[in-house]
């Protein structure tokens, strides 16, 4: 998802709509992915043909930059009843397809009353980093709208629905 899709979005569905339509929290990547990020990258599965190399296609043409938006949403029947689990796996709730990441990077919560987002490290190897601030592992901590999420190299800004109407409405004048 894009955010010029979520700007369509709530020009056809009115605010309304699309606070329906988009109710949960999301991350929003507006950086460049390294070359270790092409779409060739993947996790190796523990059977594949040896007869096959493993080197990689040539990168495709570079397409015109657009941030990515990024669902924050418990995957059905994903592990962790109580977290949203953030990493590069493809199993991971929030799948985010970025080389340097630990495959289970980091985890969202949310707080006792409900009320707020809270988000941990899972013992990455390249650290999480909330607003500059690198997180001790498996100690949550509260998220805001517009904050900065770093996860490894990678920088992210996580906003509720609230947060995500605000930013496509201030894209869309």
């Amino acid at each position: 998802m894009d955010l010029e899709g979520l700007t369509q979005d709530l020009r056809d569905l009115g605010e309304a709509g699309f606070r329906q339509k988009h109710s949960s929290p999301v991350l929003v990547f507006d950086g460049d992915r390294d070359a270790d990020d092409a779409a060739s990258f993947h996790t190796a599965f523990a059977k594949r043909d040896p007869s096959r190399p493993l080197s990689a296609p040539p990168p495709p043409a570079r397409a015109p930059h657009r941030p990515e938006v990024f669902t924050v949403l418990k995957r059905p029947g994903g592990p962790f009843e109580d977290r949203i689990g953030l990493g590069r796996a493809r199993n991971a709730d929030v799948h985010l397809p970025l080389a340097r990441l630990s495959k289970y990077h980091a985890y969202v919560t949310t707080s006792a009353d409900g009320a707020a987002y809270l988000i941990a490290d899972a013992g990455s190897k390249n650290g999480t980093y909330v607003d500059g601030v690198r997180l001790p592992t498996r100690e949550p901590v509260p998220l805001r709208d517009g904050c900065e999420i770093q996860l490894g190299p990678y920088v992210f800004q996580f906003y509720t629905s609230r947060g995500l109407v605000d930013l496509v409405a201030r894209r869309a004048r």
